[in-house]
C-alpha cells in the first residue's frame, strides 16, 4: 500500500508540474555488473553480482525566480529483492525535493528548503556519492547569496533525529556549515574556503566537530592543479574522559596534458590523512571524511571509502601516478597507480618481536568510458590489489581484484 501511494505521488507531482510556466522531465537508468574478489579470505571464491538504478526527475520553473525540483529513485540489487511476482519492496524513496528562490526583493539572496545534494568544492567533505547505488542526500536549508564571481553558502542538515525524552545527552545530529567559492570568469580557476560543524554520536561516545579549510584547483593551459588543506578540532567526548581533537588532510594533485598526442594527460598526487598518536592519550587525532566522495579518491577497490573506519584510526597516506589519454570526445582511457601505508606506525599495537610496517600495498586501477550514443554512456575497468607481506591492516591474501561494466542512459 504504501508503495503504491508512492507511485501515486510521483504521477501526482508530474501531471501537475506539466501545468506549470516551464517543465522539464527527465531521468537515469544505470546498470552496473561486477567481478568481485575483494575479500582477504583464504579460498575465498569470486562473487558476480549486478545494481540497478533508475532515477524519475522533474524539473519545474515557476517563474524566474522560483524553481521546483522533485526525484524519485529506485535502486536495488538483482535478486536482492523478490522481483518473481513482484515479492518484496524494492528501495524506493524520493531522493530530492526541493524548492530554490533566487533574488530575494531584488537582492543577491536566495535559498534552497528541503530534501538536497550538499556537493562542494572537489568533494572529499561533502559529496554526491554517486558511485554509490544510492548516492547522497541531506534534508536541508540552504542560504546562498552571490557577488559577482564570489558565491557564499550557508546550510544547515538534519543528520539523525532524537526523539527519545530520556535524561542525558540526546541532542540531535546535524550538519552546519558555511561555503565562500571565488570562481573568476576570466580563468578557469577557483579558491574556497569553508568551516563545517557536526555532531556525530553514538553508543560509546559523541563529538563537537569543527572543520575548516581552503581548497584551489585551476588550469592553465596545458597544466592543471588541486590542493586541499584541511583541519578538524573540537571535542571528542567518550564516557571516560574528553579528548581535543586535532587532525588534518592535505592532498596536492597536478598534472600536465599534451594535447597533441591524444590529449595525454600525465599526472601525480599526494594525500596524507592524519591518524591518532598512540603514545598521546590527551589527544584525537584521527581525520574524518565527513560525507565526502571517497571513491576513486583513495583507489578504484574501495578498501577506503569510509576513513577512518577503514584505517582503525591510524591516518592515510597516499601517492598516486596517473596516465589518461582521450583520442575523441567520445572515448578515453585511465591508469592510476595509488601507494598506500598508513600515518601511524602500527609496532605498539602488535606484541613484541612481531614484524610489521606502516605500507599496505599497491593498488592498479585501469578503466576506460565511452560514449556508444547521445544518451547511452558506458564504463568499464579493471583493478589490482597487492598487499604487503607484514601490513598490519587488511589481514589476510595477499593479492586481490576487481572489475566492473556500467551502461548508464540519461534520458
Amino acid at each position: 500500500m504504501k508503495q503504491m501511494f508512492r507511485i501515486a505521488l510521483l504521477c501526482v507531482v508530474f501531471l501537475s508540474a506539466s501545468n506549470a510556466q516551464d517543465f522539464k522531465f527527465s531521468g537515469q537508468l544505470r546498470e552496473r555488473s561486477e567481478f568481485d574478489t575483494k575479500l582477504l579470505t583464504q579460498g575465498q571464491s569470486s562473487d558476480v553480482f549486478h545494481i540497478l538504478r533508475t532515477r524519475l526527475r522533474a524539473d519545474v520553473t515557476m517563474n524566474p525566480d522560483v524553481f521546483v525540483r522533485v526525484e524519485f529513485q529506485d535502486a536495488r540489487g538483482y535478486g536482492q529483492k523478490g522481483t518473481a511476482l513482484n515479492t518484496g519492496s524494492p528501495a524506493f524513496d524520493l531522493r530530492l525535493g526541493y524548492v530554490e528562490v533566487q533574488n530575494i526583493l531584488e537582492t543577491p539572496l536566495g535559498f534552497r528548503l528541503g530534501r538536497t545534494e550538499l556537493a562542494y568544492g572537489n568533494q572529499r567533505l561533502l559529496g554526491a556519492i554517486d558511485w554509490n547505488l544510492y548516492g547522497n542526500s541531506f534534508d536541508a536549508g540552504i542560504l546562498k547569496a552571490a557577488f559577482g564571481d564570489v558565491s557564499v553558502d550557508v546550510f544547515g542538515a538534519a543528520i539523525a533525529r532524537n526523539v527519545n525524552p530520556v535524561p542525558g545527552y540526546n541532542r540531535d545530529v546535524f550538519l552546519t556549515g558555511t561555503w565562500i567559492a571565488w570562481k573568476p570568469s576570466e580563468v578557469k580557476s577557483t579558491v574556497q574556503g569553508f568551516l563545517l560543524f557536526d555532531n556525530p554520536k553514538d553508543s560509546k561516545l559523541r563529538q563537537n566537530r569543527y572543520t575548516a579549510g581552503l581548497y584551489a584547483n585551476g588550469v592553465y593551459g596545458g597544466f592543471d592543479f588541486a590542493v586541499d588543506g584541511v583541519y578538524q578540532f573540537g571535542d571528542y567526548i567518550t564516557a571516560r574522559s574528553t579528548l581535543d581533537i586535532g587532525a588534518s588532510m592535505v592532498c596536492v594533485k597536478a598534472g600536465y596534458t599534451f594535447k597533441e598526442l591524444s590529449n595525454l594527460r600525465i599526472g601525480a598526487g599526494f594525500d596524507m590523512l592524519s591518524g591518532t598518536d598512540l603514545n598521546d592519550s590527551t589527544k584525537y587525532g584521527t581525520f574524518n571524511t565527513l560525507y565526502g566522495s571517497n571513491h576513486g579518491k583513495y583507489g578504484h577497490m574501495d578498501y577506503f571509502s569510509n576513513v577512518p573506519l577503514m584505517t582503525q584510526e591510524l591516518g592515510l597516506q597516499n601517492i598516486c601516478i596517473e596516465l589518461s589519454v582521450k583520442p575523441s570526445a567520445t572515448f578515453a582511457a585511465f591508469v592510476e597507480l595509488h601507494l598506500f601505508s598508513t600515518v601511524i606506525d602500527p609496532k605498539d599495537l602488535v606484541p613484541a618481536g612481531t614484524s610489521t610496517t606502516r605500507n599496505i600495498g599497491k593498488e592498479l586501477d585501469v578503466w576506460c568510458s565511452w560514449k556508444l550514443a547521445d544518451a547511452l554512456n558506458m564504463q568499464g575497468g579493471v583493478s589490482w590489489f597487492d598487499f604487503e607481506t607484514d601490513r598490519y591492516l587488511y589481514r589476510g591474501r595477499k593479492t586481490t581484484n576487481w572489475a566492473y561494466l556500467q551502461t548508464t542512459v540519461n534520458f
